[in-house]
């Protein structure tokens, strides 16, 4: 069924697998697990035209994935995410604020935010991936993907407390002060446990 429901806009399907948790079982998804970031170009830069372009800009994924299958960024361990669920621009420097609100990456990390420099639609270049489907044939996927990032053009900004969602930002006009929502931070904490920050690493 994931197979079939790859195009240029999806055209990732893998799984990951989580760390075992405290009941020894590990959890997995299958298909986009991790997200990516589509960018859109309206013509002419009209927000009233009726077509754009478009491509991927960055995957999520974990660092030590496979290049050729998941880490089509070649995101680092310095800049890899998961499940990217807000981007705000600033209007004084023009960087692109990426958040997460994650649950495949969060065996390794907590949920997080980015600093990019969002470039351009079509910086970067076509990318196919191949799939044996079940009766044997060959599924070929075709996408426009961004500018692999460099260590300059994104970086992890912040990461958030145990069980949290980075969500939402506002920043001072000259944009030199960031202020940041954390969300639900420590939610799985018991009220045992409530007063021991060491629990919200």
């Amino acid at each position: 069924g994931t197979q079939m429901g790859l195009d240029a806009a999806n055209p990732r399907a893998y799984t990951d697998a989580k760390a075992a948790s405290a009941s020894g079982a590990a959890s997995t998804g299958n298909g986009n697990v991790n997200g990516h970031i589509i960018r859109v170009a309206e013509a002419g830069g009209e927000s009233a035209a009726t077509a754009f372009t478009w491509d991927v800009y960055l995957f999520g994924a974990q660092s030590d994935a496979d290049p050729t299958r998941i880490n089509l960024s070649a995101l680092t361990a310095d800049q890899d995410f998961s499940s990217p669920d807000g981007i705000a621009f600033s209007r004084a420097t023009g960087l692109c604020w990426i958040q997460t609100d994650d649950g495949a990456y969060t065996d390794a990390t907590n949920c997080m935010m980015l600093a990019a420099i969002p470039g351009k639609v079509g910086d970067g270049t076509a990318r196919a991936l191949g799939y044996t489907r079940a009766d044997g044939s060959t599924l070929t996927v075709q996408t426009p993907t961004g500018k692999v990032p460099a260590a300059e053009s994104l970086k992890r900004f912040l990461v958030g407390p145990v069980d949290c969602e980075i969500t939402g930002l506002a920043e001072t006009p000259d944009g030199k002060a960031l202020f940041v929502n954390i969300q639900h931070p420590g939610e799985s904490i018991t009220a045992a446990n409530v007063a021991d920050p060491s629990k919200y690493l």
